[in-house]
C-alpha cells in the first residue's frame, strides 16, 4: 500500500538531489577548511596568471618604444620590480579577502541545505521503521 507521506517526502528529497542539491552536496563532502583552502589556492593560482597576462600585455604595448629607446632609458629596475610586486601582493590580498568572503558564506548555505536533507531522510527512514514494525 502506498503511503502518502514517504511519496511526498521522497519527491521532495529527489527535487532537492537534482536542483540545489547537487551543489551542496557536493560541498558537503569537505571540511570548511578544505573548502576555503582549496578556493584560495584556485584564486592565487588564477591572479598570479592574470596578472603576468597583464604585465606582458603592457610590456608588449610598449615594446616598440622600450626597443627604441633602450639605449636612453634610464630605468630603475629596483622602482619597477617593487610598483609591479606591491599591485601583485595589493590586488592578492583584495581577491583573497573577497574569495573568503563569498566561500564562506557559499559553505555556510551549502551546510544549512544539507542539513535539512538529513532531517527530511531520518523522517523519511522513521517511516519506514514504523512501516517494518507494523508489518511484524
Amino acid at each position: 500500500m502506498l503511503n502518502e507521506k514517504k511519496i511526498k517526502i521522497m519527491v521532495e528529497l529527489s527535487r532537492y538531489e537534482n536542483k540545489k542539491g547537487k551543489k551542496e552536496l557536493k560541498i558537503a563532502r569537505y571540511y570548511r577548511s578544505d573548502y576555503l583552502a582549496f578556493a584560495l589556492f584556485r584564486t592565487f593560482f588564477l591572479v598570479t596568471l592574470g596578472y603576468a597576462i597583464i604585465i606582458g600585455l603592457v610590456a608588449l604595448y610598449h615594446l616598440e618604444y622600450l626597443l627604441n629607446n633602450i639605449q636612453n632609458l634610464n630605468l630603475d629596475v629596483m622602482y619597477l620590480a617593487s610598483v609591479v610586486g606591491v599591485g601583485y601582493l595589493g590586488l592578492l590580498v583584495v581577491y583573497s579577502i573577497a574569495t573568503y568572503a563569498r566561500y564562506t558564506i557559499k559553505y555556510k548555505k551549502g551546510r544549512r541545505g544539507v542539513h535539512l536533507y538529513d532531517r527530511k531522510l531520518a523522517e523519511l527512514l522513521e517511516l519506514y521503521g514504523k512501516e517494518e514494525d507494523s508489518k511484524n
